[in-house]
């Protein structure tokens, strides 16, 4: 099995770092990603959702401490999450930099709430708020 690391936040070039790390990789392969992190950007964790999905890799969340915001939202879109006993996870809204809720945030916010739901039928979106 083979091991990545989100350690960091996510911004602008952690996908272009984790495709990278994976180039010798096989489609389909398992692989564990190992998280701790604060969060970051959350159309840059879509793109690294997406390019698992592409690869049809079958990812294993590690969450290591916690995994907050945009990181969460990556953990949730795994086949499996581990996470240890003191481990937490941090989900809320997305916003953008001027804190208004324009196009972009409604469709962010719709993307992440249908991963949730996938892995929790019955989660209340109004949590996210």
């Amino acid at each position: 099995m083979f091991t990545i690391r989100l350690l960091t936040d996510i911004v602008e070039d952690t996908l272009a770092k984790l495709t990278k790390e994976l180039d010798v990789v096989e489609d389909g392969s398992d692989i564990t990603l190992q998280i701790c992190s604060a969060g970051g950007l959350i159309y840059d964790a879509i793109g690294i959702i997406d390019f698992f999905n592409a690869r049809k890799l079958h990812v294993t969340a590690e969450v290591l401490g916690y995994a907050a915001s945009a990181a969460a939202l990556l953990a949730l879109s795994c086949e499996k999450v581990r996470m240890g006993e003191y481990g937490s996870l941090l989900l809320h809204s997305a916003y953008n930099r001027e804190g208004v809720k324009d196009e972009g945030v409604e469709r962010a916010n719709a993307i992440q709430l249908s991963i949730i739901k996938k892995r929790c039928p019955d989660f209340d979106a109004t949590l996210l708020d």
